[in-house]
């Protein structure tokens, strides 16, 4: 333990030398008080100013003897101090406490420092924070002697964490609500977490019994409801309550007492009390009493609750869950344990059905089916749960009641289970024991169960399957550390009710329990009969007024002996036959029904048999009689550059020309044509274009052969088709110059040559002289040559007689070579 009573002028953020020398102090175990300083200012210095030190601030007495009435020295410094800059805000928040400082009664001390020597003794009254800090020392040194497990260390101050929590909050002269709420609920920038109370700090090993809630189920009762009252207490001490009483208070009568028994340290009971309350409303308050051994804080002992309760429902169904529990009340995790729910018929008409869903914090892990209850009659249904590590608020809730309950009020019910964790040895218990097949003599069944390891520790275990309390399969299981092992069995029923039991023994190595290592189900195996159930009502659409429909029913006999059912079908309730069948035993068969509808529309169909109630029903939508349909003509036009082909079949194009496809007069008769699809084929590599406008244009880059075909459907989803061909030509681009030479060559786009002369005047390209010409073939005459551009139509203008000579259109930018 440290007490500093020494510090800088000015604040600090806590980075200096002298705080972080403080915190190395700390995270060696050391307790560090030390005095917040005496200016009065809003500022905390160093070393105060530390993370972990314990800052103390000073209160004055007033000069008397009445704690009420004392309040911050006004030399105190008070915080917070200077933010660090770091994402936290705990370490800002200084003073940790306030203690007295205010004519402190303390000894003349004998001093040889050179400059500071004095042979004073006796007594002296002294002021300051420096008076205050001795305070904090010495409780601090008699919380380590009570506690050494709260010494400090380099992330935490335990001794600080018990000054802080256990100082007495203050509403002085400069307020005392928290100064920020959002960090701490006791904090006040001026008295820290409040006055030194020193017998609290100190009063370490208590227990404390704390009633921390109560309530009541159902949230809102009517008359006739039993309501449980829960109480939960908690033992917020330091030392394990032994024992304890509690009481039940309902208008300031007492209505119940009883013993709690033993609480630890940080952990809690829930005490439960059923009570039938009449209409009205009600005060019910909890108290915990006598506890042992004795505590120091009564004021948490006695919480309480307000509950009204109202008039009885109407007439008819009212179920209410009234109990729920499980059969193991410490689970561990991943093991699997029976849940279940007491259901009790509360109304004046009985119950025909319902489900019962769980829900495990909200979320729902089972719905368990529900059945007859006869007015005041009680059932219980039982599920599984599959445990998991921590606290667990079980809900049972019942859905779809028929009919319609008066009272959903007292539909649910919840409970609260801690599960523990899992042990470091084996812990075997069995779990998902099922039958499956069909529960019928003779029929071949299979018993499966799993064979779960709920500890962390591999081990091997013995397993006995009995039925009846006979063994009729053992062995042995090797199961890893929190796994499993599948186990299944084939047995030939036997009428009659039994009992299938799993049991575990012989662990090795030794489990941590012996509690989970047997389970087992009731079965009843009925007399071998002849067992049907309708599956599937069917027929090929469309179905059409006035026309024959097969109507195809098909019926399953589950059973283990062959029989005979008689199947009927209706149509809007008008019978439409009936067959009666025979059926093998496990074989399903389909009967046939013929049916004419007479009126169009969607007719209800439905089916049942004289083996029991089931119905299944369908739709059949009824259509009005078609008349033939007059299919569609496809008809397709093809343009290039504007221009339509002259023949409808086939047009010629060259590469980047523009090519517009038409289908707009393709026609039906009868109806409309829903769909335009085309598909262009080159035949070279069956390259294929796929277009679905009714109307296009295309660019053909590469030149080829074409083939076109237009598929138009119409509304009743017949189809024509009209094809064609297009045939893609290179486009030739024809190159010029005015010399005599003996050949004139020409530039084609693609890379092809050709001769100059009426072969380029039927390609297109077209020349202007610079003066009127005598003959268009004269290249003699000097001066600009005009050439046509054959992308565009563009003029192209060259000035010299280079050769050869790269030039571009001005209009679309294409680029040709004059080689000659």
């Amino acid at each position: 333990m440290m007490s500093m009573s020494l510090g800088t002028s000015g604040g600090s953020d806590g980075s200096d030398t002298q705080s972080q020398l403080v915190n190395q102090a700390n995270a060696a175990g050391i307790v560090v008080a030390i005095a917040m300083g005496n200016d009065g200012e809003n500022e905390v210095p160093s070393p105060a100013a530390a993370d972990w030190s314990v800052a103390v601030g000073a209160m004055d007495n007033e000069e008397n003897i009445n704690r009420d009435n004392d309040d911050l020295g006004s030399y105190s410094n008070y915080g917070p101090r200077d933010d660090d800059g770091d994402s936290d805000r705990w370490d800002e928040l200084k003073p940790s406490v306030v203690a007295p400082g205010s004519d402190i009664t303390a000894a003349l001390g004998h001093s040889n420092i050179p400059g500071f020597t004095s042979s004073a003794s006796g007594w002296t009254s002294q002021t300051g924070t420096s008076m205050a800090c001795p305070h904090v020392a010495g409780l601090a040194a008699l919380i380590l002697e009570a506690d050494i497990s709260l010494r400090p260390d380099s992330d935490s101050n335990g001794v600080r964490d018990r000054l802080q929590d256990y100082s007495e909050t203050w509403d002085g002269e400069y307020g005392g609500e928290p100064s920020e709420p959002e960090e701490s609920d006791r904090y006040n920038y001026y008295y820290g977490y409040g006055y030194l109370d020193s017998y609290e700090i100190v009063d370490i090993n208590q227990p404390d019994a704390f009633v921390s809630e109560v309530t009541t189920t159902p949230d809102e009762p009517v008359e006739g409801d039993s309501v449980t009252v829960s109480v939960k207490i908690k033992n917020i001490g330091t030392m394990d309550i032994d024992e304890a009483l509690i009481k039940l208070i309902v208008n300031d009568a007492e209505v119940e007492s009883d013993g709690l028994g033993g609480i630890s340290v940080d952990s809690h009971v829930i005490w439960t009390y059923d009570w039938e309350p009449e209409e009205g409303d009600y005060d019910v308050q909890a108290e915990a009493y006598d506890v042992s051994p004795a505590e120091g804080d009564l004021e948490n002992n006695i919480l309480g609750t307000s509950v009204s309760v109202g008039a009885a429902p109407a007439d008819g169904v009212d179920l209410s869950v009234i109990e729920v529990w499980t059969d193991d009340d410490d689970p561990i995790h991943n093991e699997h344990i029976g849940i279940y729910a007491k259901i009790k018929n509360q109304g004046t008409e009985k119950a025909e059905d319902f489900e019962l869903r769980w829900y495990d914090d909200n979320e729902k892990f089972t719905t368990l089916d529900g059945e007859e209850i006869e007015v005041d009659e009680e059932i219980i249904i039982s599920g599984e749960w599959i445990a998991k590590e921590g606290e667990s608020e079980l809900l049972a809730l019942m859905v779809s009641i028929e009919p319609t309950d008066q009272n959903s009020n007292n539909d649910g019910r919840t409970f609260v289970i801690d599960v523990g964790p899992p042990p470091e040895e084996p812990d075997f218990s069995p779990a998902n024991l099922e039958v499956e097949g069909m529960l019928e003599e003779g029929q071949e069944v299979t018993i499966s169960f799993e064979i779960m390891n709920l500890g962390k520790t591999d081990g091997e275990i013995e397993y006995i399957l009995r039925i009846d309390g006979v063994t009729v399969d053992s062995g042995n299981s090797e199961v890893s550390g929190e796994s499993s092992d599948e186990r299944s069995y084939d047995w030939s029923a036997s009428e009659g009710n039994h009992v299938v039991k799993v049991e575990l023994k012989n662990s090795e190595p030794a489990e941590s329990s012996l509690e989970n290592n047997e389970v087992e189900i009731n079965i009843d195996v009925e007399e071998s009969s002849a067992k049907f159930e309708l599956m599937e009502i069917s027929w090929t659409d469309p179905v059409f007024k006035d026309e024959e429909t097969a109507i195809k029913v098909s019926v399953k006999n589950f059973g283990g002996k062959d029989g005979t059912i008689t199947t009927t079908l209706y149509a809007s309730d008008s019978m439409v036959g009936s067959e009666t069948t025979e059926i093998g035993a496990g074989q399903e068969k389909d009967v046939y029904f013929t049916w004419t509808p007479l009126e169009a529309g969607n007719i209800p169909l439905s089916v049942q048999t004289d083996y029991d109630e089931k119905i299944i029903e369908k739709n059949a939508y009824v259509r009005e009689t078609e008349t033939e349909n007059v299919g569609p003509v496809a008809n397709g036009l093809i343009s290039v550059n504007g221009i339509q082909s002259a023949n409808s079949m086939i047009a010629d194009a060259n590469t980047g020309d523009i090519v517009s496809f038409s289908g707009t007069t393709s026609y039906d008769l009868d109806g409309s044509i829903t769909k335009y699809e085309w598909t262009m084929i080159r035949s070279s590599d069956n390259y294929e274009i796929s277009m679905t406008q009714e109307n296009f244009e295309y660019i053909f880059n590469e030149a080829g052969t074409y083939s076109v075909t237009l598929t138009v459907t119409d509304d009743r989803g017949d189809s024509n088709a009209w094809q064609g061909n297009v045939i893609v030509s290179e486009k030739t681009v024809v190159t010029s110059s005015n010399s005599n030479e003996e050949d004139n060559n020409m530039l084609l786009i693609g890379g092809g040559v050709a001769i100059l002369g009426l072969l380029g005047a039927v390609l297109g390209l077209k020349y202007f002289g610079g003066e009127e010409d005598d003959d268009f073939f004269d290249f003699e005459d000097t001066g600009p040559l005009n050439l046509g551009c054959p992308n565009c139509g563009g003029m192209i203008v060259i000035t010299t007689d280079q050769r050869p000579i790269q030039v571009a259109c001005p209009m679309c930018q294409n680029q040709f070579v004059i080689r000659e």
